[in-house]
């Protein structure tokens, strides 16, 4: 009985040092790939075409979202960004207006699917379908769970993971 332990304890032990090494072989494959990629220039590379896509970013009007708006709108796709504060669509509009792009920004509560769905309709209607949907919106609670009521845990699984099945 004692032999079948061990056996079975060293038979974990190549496992695991198997397991690290293609963790560790991996891995500088695919530091080797982004190094060299980050040297070769962008017109040698196979890079997706958005000019003139319709591009929906979700909570579009601070952070990242806004940051993502203006790469978009610079490589001329058609800008659509949803969040739930207007002061932050009209910051985000006022920033790619005053660099040249256009922008449409609509505000929305993505804790209601409702509100989610007719929304979509007048962007569809305002823009056409869009080509590129980038859920970006997210809301974080900074307590132990235990703390959190019961409608700010609906209202985070609403818009962190219900919200993106409703948007497509």
């Amino acid at each position: 009985m004692a032999e079948l332990l061990y056996e079975n304890r060293v038979e974990h032990i190549f496992l695991l040092l198997w397991d690290l090494i293609v963790f560790y072989v991996k891995s500088f494959i695919y530091i080797c790939e982004a190094f060299y990629l980050s040297l070769l220039p962008t017109k040698f590379r196979n890079l997706k075409d958005v000019k003139n896509q319709v591009v929906l970013i979700t909570g579009g009007g601070g952070g990242v979202g806004k940051l993502l708006a203006l790469n978009f709108a610079r490589l001329q796709s058609r800008v659509i960004i949803w969040d739930i504060n207007q002061e932050a669509i009209n910051s985000t509009i006022e920033l790619l207006a005053s660099e040249g792009y256009s922008c449409k920004g609509y505000v929305v509560d993505l804790a209601n699917k409702e509100k989610i769905q007719q929304t979509m309709k007048i962007v569809r209607e305002d823009v056409g379908a869009v080509q590129i949907l980038i859920n970006n919106a997210g809301t974080v609670c900074c307590k132990p769970l235990w703390d959190l009521q019961e409608k700010v845990i609906e209202n985070t699984y609403a818009v962190n993971v219900l919200s993106h099945y409703w948007t497509v």
